[in-house]
C-alpha cells in the first residue's frame, strides 16, 4: 500500500473511505487486482492500494530513472577537462573519467578496486584525509595541494558528497602556482632594486617608450614617474650617446636580444648621470612586449 500526502492529481474512480475500506476489505482487495483503490480519510486521499505486480513495475521504473540519471552524470564527466573519480563508502572506485584514468595510470579493469590499492602513495596524505572527511561529514571541500604522486606538481582538489558516495574532482594548477610564485619573486626583486641607491630600472614598451620607472631612477633624473611615462628613453640621453643606445635598445625590443651599453643621462638639473645599462627583452604570451633596463650608476 502506497502512502500519498497529496493525491489531488490522481484519478479516484475506485475510491473508498477508510472506514468503508476496513468493513469491506475483501471486496476492495479484489478490486485492487485490476485497478488502484484510493483510500480517503475525512475526504482527503491518503493511501493507494494496488497489486504487487503494479507496485514492482513502479519501483523498477524509479530505479531505472535513477540509473539513467547516474549514467548521464558519468557520461557528462567523460567530457570534462579535469579528473573525476567517484568512490563508495568503502573507498572502492565506482567511476573514473578518461582524464583521471590517464593521470593516475589506472588499469583497464579498475571498477570496484580499493582506491588505496591502486594509489598506495596517497595513504596518510591530505588527499585521502579530505575524501574521508567529506564521506563522514557530507561536507563539500576544496583545497590546493602538492601532488603526492607527481613531484613538483600541484592539484586543485575537490570532494563532493554524491548520494552515499564521494565524487572527487581535480585539475593540475602547477602553472598557476608557478606564475604566482614567479610574480612574488619579481615584485621582491623590483623592491630590492628600488632600495639600492645606485641601481635603478625602467620598463619599456615595444616602441621603446617608458612605461614604468622605479623611484631611484625618478630621483636621479629629477622627474616623477607620471612625467616620464610615454617619454622616449633616448631623449633623456646626451646627443652623442643616443645612436648607440637606440641601436642597443632596438635589438632588445625588436629582435629579442640582450645587450649592454654605457650612457650619459641629462637629468632635469645641472650635471650628468653616467650609468652602465643592461637591457633584456620582455617576452609575453604572444611575443615581445618591450624590454627591461637595469642601470648601475657610475661614480666619478
Amino acid at each position: 500500500m502506497a502512502d500519498r500526502d497529496d493525491a489531488s492529481d490522481l484519478s479516484t474512480d475506485e475510491s473508498v473511505s477508510a472506514a468503508d475500506f476496513v468493513r469491506g476489505f475483501a471486496k476492495w482487495r479484489d478490486t485492487a487486482q485490476t485497478s488502484p483503490v484510493f483510500i480517503s480519510t475525512h475526504g482527503r486521499v491518503t493511501h493507494v492500494l494496488t497489486n504487487v505486480e503494479q507496485f514492482q513495475r513502479m519501483a523498477l521504473a524509479a530505479s531505472d530513472t535513477s540509473r539513467m540519471s547516474q549514467s548521464s552524470l558519468y557520461g557528462l564527466a567523460d567530457y570534462v577537462r579535469e579528473g573525476v573519480v567517484v568512490v563508495d563508502a568503502e573507498e572502492r572506485i565506482l567511476y573514473a573519467n578518461p582524464f583521471a584514468k590517464a593521470y593516475f595510470g589506472f588499469p583497464d579493469q579498475f571498477i570496484g578496486e580499493a582506491m588505496l590499492d591502486l594509489l598506495p602513495g596517497i595513504a596518510g596524505s591530505m588527499f585521502i584525509a579530505q575524501i574521508r572527511r567529506t564521506g563522514s561529514s557530507r561536507e563539500p571541500l576544496a583545497a590546493d595541494l602538492p601532488s603526492v604522486l607527481k613531484p613538483d606538481r600541484w592539484l586543485h582538489f575537490q570532494t563532493i558528497p554524491l548520494h552515499a558516495n564521494v565524487a572527487i574532482t581535480f585539475r593540475d594548477i602547477t602553472e598557476e602556482v608557478s606564475a604566482h610564485r614567479l610574480a612574488d619573486v619579481k615584485q621582491a626583486t623590483i623592491h630590492a632594486i628600488s632600495q639600492h641607491p645606485d641601481v635603478g630600472y625602467i620598463r619599456l614598451s615595444p616602441t621603446a617608450l617608458i612605461e614604468r620607472v622605479d623611484e631611484t631612477f625618478s630621483n636621479w633624473i629629477g622627474l616623477s614617474e607620471e612625467r616620464l611615462a610615454g617619454v622616449k628613453i633616448v631623449d633623456l640621453l646626451q646627443r652623442k650617446d643616443r645612436a648607440e643606445a637606440s641601436e642597443a635598445i632596438s635589438l632588445a625590443v625588436n629582435e629579442g636580444k640582450e645587450c649592454r651599453f654605457r650612457a650619459n643621462f641629462a637629468p632635469n638639473r645641472e650635471g650628468l648621470l653616467v650609468a652602465d645599462c643592461s637591457c633584456v627583452p620582455l617576452r609575453g604570451a604572444y611575443g615581445l612586449e618591450g624590454a627591461i633596463i637595469v642601470f648601475t650608476r657610475v661614480h666619478d
